[in-house]
């Protein structure tokens, strides 16, 4: 596949109609897949390089293609995930929206492992995608494996926050109680 600018990006010159956030109507295994996943990863395309950032928000969550820093191939929001089950994320983009309204779509399949997805793409369906690019997780310098706050899988409120000290040792705060431990 070539790379070729995208002639539906704001930063090539052309406008897109904004689609507004909603929350996608997901289990908890499928946030928690998206949980996993959050991150920057990075891809190599016919000598091109680019990076697919995976993030929550406060309206769901943004999985963005950014082939450089003036060019996106896609910048999705929780609206357009179609579907998330084995181990894919199916994402249906609008590629061109028109004054009439009419809207051309692009499909994307996110096939993912443990710091890695296979990213493949369809002009017409899901059924008829193509393998596109490979990316890998960028790995933070300094950041820690457990060092993150944790959701009640109930309520889907903070419930227990990790950090890491600089003696080595870990601030396990347990919010909804107040608790404070400090484990070795």
């Amino acid at each position: 596949m070539d790379m070729t600018k995208n002639p539906y990006s704001c930063f090539d010159g052309y406008s897109v109609v904004a689609v507004s956030s909603i929350e996608v109507s997901s289990s908890n295994d499928e946030k928690n897949e998206l949980k996993n996943l959050t991150g920057e990863y990075d891809y190599s395309l016919n000598d091109e390089s680019g990076t697919l950032i995976i993030k929550k928000t406060s309206d769901g969550w943004d999985i963005s293609d950014y082939k450089s820093e003036s060019s996106y191939r896609f910048l999705a929001d929780s609206s357009n995930i179609e579907n998330i089950e084995n181990n894919r994320i199916y994402i249906k983009y609008p590629k061109q929206v028109f004054s009439d309204n009419t809207v051309i779509f692009g499909y994307y399949i996110l096939e993912y492992s443990t710091d890695e997805l296979n990213v493949s793409y369809s002009e017409s369906n899901f059924e008829d995608v193509q393998f596109l690019y490979h990316v890998t997780r960028k790995k933070e310098v300094g950041t820690d494996l457990y060092e993150e706050e944790y959701l009640d899988c109930n309520t889907n409120e903070p419930a227990l926050k990790i950090k890491k000290n600089n003696d080595e040792t870990y601030q396990i705060q347990i919010i909804k109680n107040a608790y404070h431990l400090s484990l070795k």
